[in-house]
């Protein structure tokens, strides 16, 4: 069923037409983010996918259930051109993550822990102001949405989380964080994770996430462009701020491969100067020929090797 899935958005991807427009990831070729339907999200992995929301966000009500009010849209809040993609959406997580166990997520180390920080066992600062928030689908621009209970869980720790801490020069360091919710998610499948072995270059790859804080997408057409760094690989995945944490997962085995944490600039000034509003960052699909140079340090998307975590998890896991 995923499979004929992943199949039919390859087809969409293929078949439209390219948008011509002249923090920090970005589009590579072209756009291939696919907006995820709540159909879709029960018979794919889009399920096990959750967004990173400030408790300041979510209210409450009488019933246990929860509402986010006073949304503001890409538009507004990033100052996005209008005719952008998914422009009208409204914004809420700030991060990503995905469900490895029934009460177990990951997600990028800088998410929930500072930077050179090496958190064990810890209720970080992040993890205290944040809940997880599943099926964030919602794509109409409406200023509110509601949440049934068994989409919201909390931090309740962080297992294991490392942000930036190198070992030599050249490397730029693992950056994950391993959470432990305050209770198991709900009707929600956690996804698989490669537990040995490692991803080669040109291996396929899609990711799923909230890009730039929007509703959930999935963004096709990614592959490893270079595997040869110790923590991470380098992709050309559609990926945006909003999409640290998200799992990059292996096309053709449905695994995960690694988490997406850091990339190229997402957004630029139009390049007509009258108009005073944003357009969304492009460069070839080898990472090159960007129209903004910024971060041209970093010749893709990098992912955390999934492998990395895999001695910091709890067993049985």
């Amino acid at each position: 069923m995923f499979r004929v899935f992943i199949l039919s958005l390859l087809l969409v991807c293929a078949t439209r037409m390219v948008f011509a427009g002249n923090d920090t990831k970005v589009i590579y070729g072209d756009d291939n983010r696919v907006s995820v339907t709540d159909e879709q999200i029960n018979s794919t992995v889009a399920q096990a996918v959750a967004g990173g929301v400030s408790l300041n966000r979510l209210q409450k009500t009488a019933d246990g259930n929860y509402l986010t009010p006073f949304l503001n849209s890409l538009r507004t809040t990033n100052q996005v051109c209008a005719e952008e993609r998914f422009a009208n959406e409204p914004l809420l997580p700030t991060c990503t993550g995905f469900l490895v166990a029934p009460n177990i997520l990951v997600t990028a180390g800088h998410c929930l822990v500072e930077k050179a920080e090496i958190a064990q066992n810890k209720v970080t600062s992040a993890c205290e102001r944040n809940a997880w928030v599943f099926g964030f689908t919602q794509t109409n621009g409406a200023v509110s949405v509601k949440f049934n209970k068994d989409q919201v869980y909390n931090c309740k720790k962080v297992i294991y989380g490392t942000y930036g801490n190198r070992i030599s020069d050249n490397d730029q360091g693992a950056d994950f964080a391993i959470v432990e919710l305050d209770r198991d998610v709900v009707g929600r499948r956690p996804m698989q994770i490669r537990q040995t072995g490692a991803v080669r270059e040109g291996e396929k790859l899609f990711l799923v996430g909230h890009p730039s804080g929007l509703p959930l997408k999935y963004a096709t057409g990614g592959e490893v462009l270079d595997a040869r760094a110790v923590h991470y690989f380098i992709s050309n995945v559609d990926s945006f701020a909003g999409n640290s944490g998200s799992p990059v997962l292996n096309i053709e085995t449905n695994v995960v491969e690694g988490i997406l944490v850091r990339g190229k600039k997402d957004y630029i000034p139009h390049p007509d100067t009258t108009r005073s509003c944003m357009v969304v960052n492009r460069c070839d699909s080898n990472g090159n020929n960007c129209v903004s140079a910024v971060r041209e340090d970093l010749s893709g998307e990098h992912v955390t090797r999934i492998t990395d975590i895999l001695r910091y998890l709890p067993l049985g896991i």
